[in-house]
C-alpha cells in the first residue's frame, strides 16, 4: 500500500469522528443549551479543519517534479514552523 494511502486513511477517520463530534456537540447544545457543549463542538470542528488541511498537505507533499524528485516533504516542516510561532 502506498505511503500516501496509508497517512490518509487515519486522517479521514479521525477527521469523520471528529465531525460526528461537532454535531453531537451542537446538537446537545441545541437541546441543552449548555455553553460548554458548544465550546466541545466548536473545538471538535476546529480539528476537523485541521485534518483536512493535513491531509491537503500531504497530497501537495507526495507529489514529484523535475526540481523535487523526491516530493515536497520540506513544507512539513515549514508547516509545523508556522504552527509552532502562532
Amino acid at each position: 500500500m502506498p505511503i500516501k494511502k496509508i497517512e490518509q486513511r487515519p486522517l479521514t477517520v479521525g477527521m469523520f469522528t471528529n465531525l460526528f463530534m461537532a454535531i453531537a456537540g451542537w446538537t446537545a447544545y441545541y437541546l441543552s443549551g449548555m455553553q460548554a457543549t458548544l465550546l466541545d463542538g466548536n473545538f471538535s470542528f476546529i480539528a476537523v479543519l485541521t485534518c483536512f488541511a493535513t491531509i491537503n498537505i500531504v497530497k501537495i507533499t507526495q507529489r514529484t517534479s523535475k526540481r523535487f524528485p523526491q516530493g515536497k516533504y520540506f513544507l512539513l516542516n515549514r508547516c509545523t514552523q508556522y504552527l509552532k510561532k502562532h
